[in-house]
């Protein structure tokens, strides 16, 4: 298991995911790496982990 895996398996990070699906505004077609590090005040590596798992599980497109 790879260290970001392991990472998206810690609850808190989950409930991260969870709500950052309910505060993304879809309806403005702007869900980018950038735009999660502005809302969520996060760092590029940790916002690049919850956009790759937000594609995974079909929530955004490539």
């Amino acid at each position: 298991m790879s260290e970001s895996e392991k990472l998206l398996n810690i609850p808190i990070v989950k409930n991260i995911l969870e709500l950052t699906k309910l505060t993304l505004n879809f309806d403005e077609q702007t869900a980018s790496i950038s735009f999660l590090q502005r809302r969520l005040i996060i760092a590029f590596t940790f916002a690049a982990m919850i956009m790759d798992s937000l594609e995974e599980e079909g929530v955004v497109g490539p």
